[in-house]
């Protein structure tokens, strides 16, 4: 009885631990819902930091989903979106019972490139836009803009129907720093071979009729899953006009005839009666 205590409670505790996890995914889940709602409803006059509104908020999530879009399309514009997969991915692994390390180097690589692209769309156009407070690139990708707009504008301009270099230039720098802010957003995912896989898959599932759809499920201790294959069909022999089975008559052979029955001899006894 006390070799089996150590093993119920090692149970009990990893059960508590991965009940707890599941929790934590569905959190992170709701909260990823919830913020593309923020960001998909967000009106530039509901009540928020740069609007002095008193009627009520039209965002779907409430007054605290209009300060919250309003926040991050301020500073960092559209590309805010970008934040869902990294949270989806997370919750996706802590469902599965998938570790989940150094979220913290994937949380800034994924703002990092997020503030690259606002950078690259500030760059295209560095004007306002309307329905977003900060433009496309946001007050940190509008002031990154303008100071690369300044050092541009050492580039001489030609006369009249020169080619504009500057413009030029300007669009040069916003694809190389869109291009390395998709790069580096892509690698902060940290997508492993078998998710890379898992998504590969499904686009191809997607083209056909979606019958070689498989779910993706990987294994606790973070192994790939084995892959099982069908047997090969065996090779059936072709199939032959069978014959009728003939049935010979049986010879009758010569019956037994039956022993005949010994008749006693008769005495003479010479009795005269």
């Amino acid at each position: 009885m006390a070799s089996r205590a150590p093993v119920w409670r090692e149970t009990m505790k990893r059960g508590v631990v991965r009940s707890g996890t599941m929790i934590g995914s569905a959190a992170l889940m709701v909260g990823a819902v919830l913020l593309t709602l923020a960001l998909a409803s967000y009106h530039p006059s509901d009540p928020s930091f740069n609007t002095a509104a008193g009627g009520p908020a039209r965002n779907v999530v409430g007054g605290l989903g209009a300060y919250l879009a309003d926040f991050l399309f301020t500073w960092m514009g559209p590309a805010t979106f970008l934040f869902l997969p990294l949270i989806v991915v997370g919750s996706l692994r802590m469902w599965r019972g998938a570790e989940v390390t150094g979220w913290k180097t994937r949380a800034v690589g994924t703002l990092i490139g997020i503030l690259l692209i606002g950078l690259a769309l500030a760059l295209f156009h560095d004007q306002s836009y309307p329905g977003l407070p900060g433009g496309l690139g946001g007050v940190i990708g509008f002031t990154g803009a303008n100071i690369i707009q300044w050092f541009i504008g050492f580039i001489p301009a030609g006369g009249p129907g020169s080619p504009p270099y500057a413009t030029w230039v300007g669009w040069g720098f916003s694809g190389l720093f869109a291009v390395i802010g998709l790069v580096v957003w892509a690698k902060s995912l940290g997508l492993d071979a078998d998710e890379r896989a898992w998504l590969l898959r499904r686009n191809k599932a997607g083209d056909n009729d979606g019958s070689d759809y498989e779910d993706y499920e990987a294994p606790h201790d973070g192994r790939p899953a084995p892959r099982i294959s069908e047997p090969a069909p065996r090779a059936t022999a072709p199939d032959l006009p069978r014959s009728r089975p003939v049935i010979a008559d049986r010879q009758s052979g010569p019956s037994a005839s039956k022993p005949t029955k010994l008749k006693q001899a008769s005495f003479d006894l010479k009795d005269k009666y």
